[in-house]
């Protein structure tokens, strides 16, 4: 029944890469295998989980051989506090691994208050607060993301990398289209006039772009239609299957 319903899928994906230009708009639950982990407050009132309106933000980003003790230290944090938010992050994130140049926020009641916490982001999609007031807690916190599918054609004119980028593609896409069709197409030999077809994730945070998801369906025609469908089953991903996988 699943191979049935996955044949369905696929048949459905081939027809819509071969006669629509759409675009399909869903939420995606997000998986959270911690209890730790909450979903950030999807509003513009509020950053962080705190009220904007109630809170003084200070953005600044990791330099070279920042530390977490040593960005606290000087913000005027007692070293017993500095030594409870490092044994707290345990389990949560190794403070160790700040990056540079990432952002961290640092969170007052006034521009001249206390700091209450200070608010770390290793990626696009998450950030860690160290909460110092009243009693320290850390905890890593993500944000709600959008998943829309999206349809994309072109030619190539003078390269397929040329024809993606011309037409806003991101870069790993374009890594995701040979890696799907690497057993049907020499992609080394694109020529003008080929054409391609592509359905696939694009993943969004308060309505900005942030990365591609999944490669769901490409057709790329040379000589002749070459199909990549990504195939689910029972929510396991088990690849990339053709037109021929799916007749078998």
């Amino acid at each position: 029944m699943i191979v049935l319903i996955g044949v369905a899928i696929g048949i459905v994906l081939m027809a819509v890469l071969y006669y629509n230009n759409v675009i399909f708009n869903f939420s995606t639950d997000k998986e959270d295998n911690s209890e730790d982990l909450e979903l950030m407050e999807n509003s513009s009132a509020t950053k962080f989980g705190y009220l904007r309106d109630s809170f003084y933000f200070d953005t600044r980003k990791i330099k070279k051989n920042d530390a977490l003790g040593s960005i606290l230290y000087w913000q005027d944090v007692d070293f017993s506090v500095i030594k409870d938010v490092i044994e707290k992050s345990k389990g949560v994130i190794d403070v160790k691994s700040i990056v540079e140049n990432n952002n961290y926020t640092l969170v007052r009641k006034n521009e001249c208050g206390e700091l209450l916490s200070l608010v770390y982001e290793p990626d696009k999609f998450s950030y860690v607060i160290f909460n110092l007031e009243d009693s320290v807690y850390v905890k890593k916190v993500y944000r709600d993301i959008d998943t829309k599918i999206e349809y994309a054609e072109g030619e190539v004119e003078s390269s397929l990398w040329n024809a993606m980028v011309d037409l806003g593609l991101n870069s790993s896409l374009i890594d995701k289209m040979e890696d799907a069709l690497a057993s049907e197409v020499d992609f080394y030999h694109a020529q003008k006039g080929d054409k391609f077809k592509l359905l696939f994730e694009k993943k969004y945070i308060n309505g900005k772009p942030v990365a591609i998801g999944n490669l769901i369906g490409a057709i790329y025609t040379n000589s002749e239609p070459n199909t990549a469908i990504y195939f689910f089953d029972n929510g396991t991903t088990k690849g990339y299957y053709n037109e021929k996988s799916f007749l078998q």
